[in-house]
């Protein structure tokens, strides 16, 4: 392991592990997560909680199958976090700036079809916009390289620079 492990990432698992033996009823998971969202910043720590929080809304504790696949890719991601911690949370930043970078017209489009073509150009550009600006800060952070975030975004069709200041 490169790093040592976030305490957050540990605070995760056990309550995982916890709603997996059934030993968390919802109040208390609503409640766990609504603070670890509140205040987190370790991204896999917020992957896990994330994980809890779409468990507790889009299942019952009889939906034992999904839970278990979750949990599955818990561990994966877990020991890859272990492996090396600084890479984990370097590819995450990455998909996460690859995903602003890349929203598109027909995929704003499918998530609400009523909205007029000036919304969801809107939509798209506010995407883009929030794609420059992560990337600017997540290189100023250390959190992904200069290098990474051009790749990205000339990749989507974005330039590095949107007009408005310099990077």
């Amino acid at each position: 392991m490169t790093g040592s492990r976030d305490p957050m990432v540990d605070e995760v698992d056990k309550m995982i592990r916890r709603r997996r033996a059934r030993q968390v009823d919802d109040d208390e998971l609503r409640d766990w997560v609504d603070a670890a969202m509140g205040g987190w910043r370790s991204p896999l720590a917020l992957q896990g909680a994330h994980l809890l929080n779409d468990h507790l809304l889009t299942s019952t504790r009889a939906d034992a199958a999904r839970f278990d696949k979750a949990f599955a890719w818990w561990e994966r991601e877990l020991a890859a976090y272990d492996a090396d911690s600084e890479a984990w949370d370097r590819r995450y930043w990455l998909r996460y700036l690859q995903g602003l970078a890349t929203v598109s017209v027909q995929q704003k489009r499918c998530e609400d079809p009523a909205a007029t073509e000036a919304a969801i150009e809107r939509r798209v550009s506010g995407a883009h916009r929030g794609a420059r600006r992560s990337a600017r800060q997540f290189v100023i952070e250390g959190l992904i390289s200069r290098t990474e975030a051009d790749t990205i975004l000339t990749n989507a069709g974005l330039e590095w620079w949107d007009g408005v200041g310099r990077p």
